[in-house]
């Protein structure tokens, strides 16, 4: 039996996964959808589900717990998962690397800049110190926003660090985010319910998670008033309600009018005006009271009162603030027909039947909340944001040396470079600024120079391989384990600009020791390339010269440092 402790990295990596993560967001998605497809009893009320989907399909939504699937152990077992996925990625992937954020970058050589993904390499006139150079380079790199240090004829500049935060401070906002949607889920509710005027609503029956541990509040809310705005047009324009809060004495503890979109706030519970609408209407026929159903009718609420198998009487309004109008229907009309207006308190005879407007009772729709995470949430999407904002700041690192030049004692090269995460082709831009400032510097003998694949006696030209043949693996074999013994020091100073590298390739990496991953990525990528890749790439890159020119290329300093 092994006695190897397990791995708990390994243990939680599946809940840090890609795919669990991917799995989770769709099936989230799925349900906000089938959420938005049925009506939900917490905001527009159950009869709205049975209007919706008819007496039958809307019992079986709400059994299903579709109808309130917002509160669902379905929807809150995703967003426990959705939790569970985000503090795994954040803790074993994200927040290792902002330790990264300290690390302070080497300097490097000659060698080791040259292999840099954006490099030149500038002939220094014999007129010009090295002290001259680096001083004049490092004003112009400041210029630039760079933070740079310099040591031994080496310059060192960094520019977006705090760039690097973006990943971190983006999962601490989802965090937050997610932590503030569970605090709602588990303490929230919310409720829907139309208020005739006068008469009170209790919280006592809102929605709330089945799987809940907050505390409905003991206070009911009052309809004082109601009334309805319109356009010329007849057309609504705003609803408004007078509420009041009180306990369960009768005591008022707060009073407010409330409309669409303004709602009134007590004890953290929001309460908006939802709805609007006539409900009943009061009669008298002769004396004799009667209350009267309101049902829509297009723009206005009607009533209707059968006289006989042919004719209907039938009473409409606009609001409470309108007249009734009275209209008689009968079988062989084709439009009813008005017979009268009756206004607010007044009587109006029809033959031998005096009928009296008494009173409308508007009814009010109110919506309430409470969502005690959504300070939390305001505070997510704060970190959020910044963390975008940092994403857009690309992190960029440039090196550069003054070295002997080794076939020629007493001349000096500049070798300047660098790379950047984002913006590459902005980053190469500034590196090509920066080289034509130092133009007074140049030797005028020696143009900019780039970095150089160097030439292998023993690659064979095309013309070649196609006289004698692609060359055995052994051969190929041999020449590569020459180059192993030419290109050692080469690999050292490879090595050296590798890990000059681990913060920039830190961002790729899992954890917090990504920056050797990146660098034995680097490594591998030289390996990858056979001396015959190379050459075809160097043949691509003198398309237009003449094809039976004697080209000998081979990866140099590239593969070198790879097999070493």
């Amino acid at each position: 039996m092994s006695n190897e402790k397990p791995n708990s990295k390994n243990q939680i990596s599946v809940f840090a996964s890609l795919e669990l993560a991917i799995t989770l967001m769709s099936l989230t998605a799925m349900t906000v959808l089938i959420g938005a497809w049925c009506p939900q009893e917490s905001q527009v009320g159950r009869d709205k589900v049975f209007e919706t989907f008819g007496l039958e399909m809307g019992k079986n939504l709400i059994q299903w717990g579709v109808s309130d699937i917002f509160h669902s152990p379905w929807f809150l077992f995703l967003i426990a998962m959705m939790t569970v996925n985000m503090v795994a990625v954040s803790f074993q992937r994200v927040f290792p690397k902002a330790r990264l954020i300290g690390l302070v970058m080497p300097f490097l050589q000659g060698k080791a800049i040259r292999k840099m993904p954006v490099s030149r390499t500038i002939y220094l006139d014999k007129s010009a110190s090295a002290a001259t150079v680096l001083s004049f380079l490092v004003n112009e790199i400041g210029k630039k926003h760079f933070t740079v240090r310099v040591a031994n004829n080496s310059i060192s500049g960094e520019y977006g660090k705090y760039g690097r935060l973006a990943a971190t401070i983006t999962h601490i906002g989802l965090l937050s985010l997610l932590a503030g949607v569970t605090v709602t889920s588990w303490t929230g509710f919310s409720g829907f319910q139309p208020v005739r005027m006068g008469d009170t609503m209790s919280l006592g029956k809102s929605d709330h998670s089945k799987l809940w541990i907050g505390k409905l509040p003991a206070w009911s809310v009052r309809v004082d008033s109601t009334r309805r705005e319109n356009y010329e047009s007849g057309e609504a324009k705003q609803w408004y309600s007078e509420l009041s809060v009180i306990d369960g004495k009768g005591k008022i503890l707060k009073k407010g009018e409330i409309s669409v979109n303004n709602p009134l706030s007590y004890d953290g519970v929001d309460i908006y005006q939802s709805s609007w609408g006539l409900d009943v209407v009061d009669l008298s026929f002769n004396g004799n009271d009667q209350r009267m159903a309101l049902e829509p009718m297009g723009k206005k609420y009607a009533a209707f009162l059968p006289l006989d198998q042919k004719t209907i009487l039938i009473f409409s309004l606009l609001d409470q603030s309108s007249p009734l109008k009275v209209f008689a229907k009968r079988a062989e009309w084709q439009t009813p027909k008005l017979i009268t207006d009756i206004k607010a308190t007044e009587t109006a005879s029809l033959g031998s039947v005096d009928i009296t407007y008494k009173k409308v009772f508007p009814i009010s729709g109110l919506q309430y909340k409470c969502d005690p995470g959504l300070p939390i949430v305001y505070t997510a999407f704060g970190f959020i944001m910044l963390g975008v904002l940092l994403a857009a700041i690309p992190h960029r690192h440039i090196w550069a040396s003054v070295d002997e030049d080794e076939e020629q004692p007493g001349r000096y090269i500049l070798s300047i470079g660098g790379k950047s995460i984002k913006a590459r082709t902005g980053f190469e831009r500034l590196l090509t600024k920066l080289v034509e400032s130092l133009e007074q510097f140049r030797d005028p003998e020696h143009p900019v120079g780039e970095p150089q694949v160097v030439l292998d006696k023993e690659l064979q030209t095309p013309a070649q391989v196609a006289e004698n043949g692609m060359p055995s693996q052994s051969t190929i074999g041999d020449d590569r384990n020459a180059n192993d013994a030419n290109g050692a020091n080469d690999a050292n100073d490879a090595n050296d600009a590798n890990g000059a590298n681990d913060a920039n390739d830190a961002n790729d990496a899992n954890d917090a020791n990504g920056a050797n991953d990146a660098r034995d990525s680097a490594v591998d990528g030289s390996k990858s390339k056979t001396q015959l890749e190379i050459l075809e790439t160097k043949l691509q890159t003198t398309h237009g010269e003449k094809h039976d020119h004697q080209l000998v290329a081979t990866a140099g300093a590239s593969t070198s440092s790879g097999d070493a």
